[in-house]
C-alpha cells in the first residue's frame, strides 16, 4: 500500500541527467522519465531486482515491481527490466495461479506470509509485459502478460449493480466475504493500462471495467461525499466508505486522478472535481481528506503529489505549467514513484505541455 512521505531528500535529477551536454536543446518529454528512473533505480532498486519501500521496513510489494518495470520499460532499460521480472517470478510468483503475492518481507520467513494477490500490482507488471514485448518483440513477455491477465478476470472480479468491478485481492472483498461487499478500492483502476491490456486481450475488454470504474466517479461526485474514499462498499448500490476503513481520500486515491488523466477518455468535469484536494489547498499543501466531513486531516509532503496536481493542470488547460513535475526529487518511495508516473502520463499524453 501507498505510504505518507516524509519529505525529500537531496537528490534530485531533470531531463539533462538523460541526455549528454551537446544534446540538451532537442531534450524530448520521455528524456525527463530516463533521467528521472536512472536516479530512481540507484535508490530504490536493489542489484537483485526488488523495489524496495524504505518507508516500510524495506519490504517489497507486487505494485512497486509492475511500477519500476514499467518505468524500465519506458526508459529503454531492457537489462533493468529483465532483473525486475526474474526477481518478481522467483519470489513474488508462488501462488497456484498467475498472480503475484502482493508483500515481500526481508524479516520474515519465508519472506512471503500472505499469499493474497493486490490485483493493481498484477494488472502493473501485466501492462508493463505487454509493453515490453511490443518494444523489444521478446514473446515469453506477451504470453506471460496474457497468462496475468486471464486470472485477473477468472478470479479478481466480480458483479456489482454499477457492473463487472475489480476485486482488490482474490481473497477478502467480494460479497461472500463481507457484509459490505463488494469492497473496492477506485485507485486499482489504472485507465490506461486497462485499455491497453483490453486492446489486446479481449476477455479483459468484454468486462468494460473502464465504464465501470467511471460510472462509480460519476456517483461519488454527486454524492454527499464527492470524493473516493480508499476503500469503497458497493453493497447497498451507490458507493460509500467501506466498514472498517478510514473515510478517507488518502494515500490509495491520490492516485485516482493520475489515471484518469492518463487514460483515453478524460472527463474534464470528473478530473475538475478529483482535484479539488490540489486546488484548495490551504496553508498546510495537500492533504488527505476525511470525505465525510470534507476536512483536511494528514499533508501530503513530496514532489510525486505536486506533480500529480500538474497533470491534472495540464489535462485540464492543454498548456499548463508542470514545473513541479519535470524537477524530478527522491523523497519516499511512493512519492518519487508518482512523480516518475506523472511524468510518463504528460510524456505520453501531453507532451505539449513541455
Amino acid at each position: 500500500m501507498a505510504s505518507p512521505d516524509k519529505g525529500p531528500r537531496v537528490l534530485s535529477a531533470d531531463a539533462s541527467t538523460a541526455a549528454p551536454a551537446s544534446q540538451q536543446t532537442t531534450v524530448q518529454p520521455s528524456d525527463y522519465v530516463t533521467g528521472a528512473w536512472s536516479l530512481y533505480r540507484s535508490v530504490f532498486m536493489t542489484p537483485e531486482g526488488r523495489i524496495v519501500d524504505r518507508e516500510n521496513g524495506l519490504v517489497s510489494h507486487s505494485e512497486g515491481q509492475g511500477y519500476g518495470m514499467l518505468i524500465a520499460v519506458a526508459s529503454d532499460d531492457q537489462p533493468g527490466f529483465e532483473t525486475l521480472w526474474s526477481w518478481t517470478e522467483r519470489q513474488l510468483k508462488v501462488r497456484d495461479d498467475n498472480l503475484a503475492a502482493w508483500k515481500w518481507d526481508p524479516t520474515k520467513t519465508p519472506h512471503v506470509t500472505d499469499m493474497n494477490n493486490a490485483t493493481d500490482g498484477d494488472l502493473l507488471i501485466a501492462w508493463a509485459l505487454l509493453r515490453a514485448y511490443r518494444k523489444w518483440g521478446i514473446r515469453e513477455y506477451l504470453r506471460e502478460s496474457q497468462a496475468i491477465v486471464g486470472d485477473i478476470v477468472r478470479h479478481a472480479t466480480a458483479d456489482s449493480p454499477l457492473g463487472k468491478v475489480l476485486l482488490p485481492g482474490v481473497q477478502g472483498f467480494a460479497a461472500v466475504d463481507r457484509s459490505d461487499g463488494p469492497v473496492v478500492n477506485l485507485s486499482y483502476w489504472i485507465f490506461p493500462a486497462i485499455a491497453e491490456l483490453g486492446e489486446a486481450m479481449p476477455d479483459l475488454r468484454d468486462l468494460h471495467l473502464e465504464q465501470s470504474g467511471i460510472a462509480m466517479l460519476k456517483r461519488i461526485a454527486t454524492s454527499k461525499e464527492k470524493l473516493p474514499s480508499d476503500w469503497t462498499s458497493l453493497a447497498g448500490g451507490n458507493p460509500e466508505p467501506a466498514d472498517g476503513f478510514s473515510p478517507t481520500f488518502g494515500y490509495n486515491a491520490v492516485r485516482i486522478p493520475l489515471y484518469l488523466a492518463w487514460g483515453p477518455d478524460v472527463d474534464p468535469k470528473l478530473l475538475r472535481s478529483l482535484g479539488k484536494p490540489w486546488s484548495n489547498e490551504g496553508e498546510a499543501g495537500l492533504a488527505a481528506v476525511d470525505v465525510t466531513t470534507g476536512k483536511y486531516t494528514e499533508p501530503m509532503i513530496g514532489t510525486g503529489y505536486e506533480a500529480i496536481r500538474d497533470v491534472i493542470s495540464c489535462s485540464l488547460t492543454g498548456n499548463g505549467s508542470i514545473r513541479r513535475a519535470k524537477r524530478f526529487e527522491i523523497s519516499t518511495y511512493f512519492s518519487s514513484t508518482l512523480q516518475i508516473l506523472s511524468l510518463m502520463a504528460l510524456s505520453e499524453r501531453y507532451p505539449q505541455c513541455f
